[in-house]
């Protein structure tokens, strides 16, 4: 796959020609989006039905929405006779991680100079011509458009929209502009305030493990937020990156406080559930966690599990 994502830009540059050149009109480059999409799309199915690793598709396909955008931004700019806007396009949540399952929304942050309140047309048509594009071709996205100073308050304010933002990934735009958001966000919202932002971080962990039994052994687990689930492992990154300045784990195992085995164990699990839910996301065609009865079946057949019966493929993915 990583011939397939080296290969990527240059696919769409050739590919999406016409609309970077403003050539189209908006029926037209909704289609030729769509196009593209189809095609590279496909590939990634096929990169996970011959058995890619979770992550791997997952960061294929944050890289395939990379692509896009950064597209829709440079046509934007040669509609603008060239001037680039004063705007960061930012990827936040699990987009801005770099990992987005086959369903999954995508959040974007429309980093702005100025207050949202005060935007000049051109950032106001370039922001709905994005987003109704984006919607037209069939995503769904969640975002904001907000100043850095309207971002630390919201990060403040809401725990989500913290590590949301402690998430924050520039995909294209203005990048002094999203240095600066960086600077500040980090001094404001990471070094001040760590030991309320541990407590709420324990305690998000003790509501949902409470929700879900205190227990990895559920009938129908969710592989997001169940007891053991990829938000216990995105606390231990968040709680890391606040502590230490650093969401990578490896970096715990040098500091002694991960031993190589541990680490080992909590990245291939990660990457098994990132399976797992690539898997549930393409069979039911929607963004779904909860592994019910039925779909722990469809799974356990489709990772080829060699057991004869589906009752014994299902009891050796769900022990897995």
């Amino acid at each position: 796959m990583s011939n397939h994502l080296k290969n990527l830009e240059t696919h769409a540059r050739e590919s999406l020609k016409p609309a970077l050149e403003g050539q189209l009109s908006q029926s037209e480059q909704i289609d030729l989006y769509k196009r593209f999409l189809k095609v590279e799309e496909h590939r990634i199915l096929q990169f996970h039905h011959a058995g890619a690793g979770g992550l791997e598709v997952a960061h294929a396909r944050a890289a395939l929405i990379d692509t896009v955008l950064r597209a829709i931004h440079e046509a934007s700019i040669n509609a603008n006779k060239g001037q680039a806007l004063p705007i960061a396009l930012v990827a936040t949540g699990g987009y801005g991680r770099g990992t987005l399952n086959p369903r999954s929304d995508i959040d974007l942050l429309f980093l702005l100079p100025r207050a949202s309140t005060k935007l000049p047309p051109p950032l106001q048509e370039f922001i709905q011509n994005l987003l109704y594009l984006l919607w037209d071709v069939g995503f769904k996205v969640g975002h904001a458009c907000r100043s850095i100073n309207e971002c630390i308050e919201q990060a403040r304010a809401d725990q989500e929209n913290k590590t949301a933002l402690m998430d924050a990934r520039l995909i294209a735009g203005d990048s002094e502009l999203y240095g600066q958001f960086q600077e500040k966000f980090s001094k404001e919202c990471i070094h001040k305030g760590q030991a309320a932002f541990f407590d709420l971080r324990r305690q998000d962990l003790r509501t949902r493990h409470t929700k879900y039994s205190r227990t990895v052994f559920l009938q129908e687990p969710n592989v997001k937020e169940s007891c053991g689930g990829m938000r216990d492992y995105q606390n231990i990154q968040w709680v890391a990156l606040v502590k230490r300045g650093s969401r990578n784990l490896k970096d715990l195992v040098e500091a002694k406080l991960l031993t190589t085995t541990a680490w080992h164990e909590l990245e291939q699990g990660y990457d098994f559930l990132h399976r797992v839910r690539n898997e549930l996301h393409y069979h039911a065609e929607k963004s779904t966690d909860q592994l019910t009865l039925q779909l722990q079946g469809v799974v356990a057949t489709a990772f080829n599990y060699p057991q004869k019966s589906i009752l014994r493929k299902t009891e050796a993915f769900m022990r897995d």
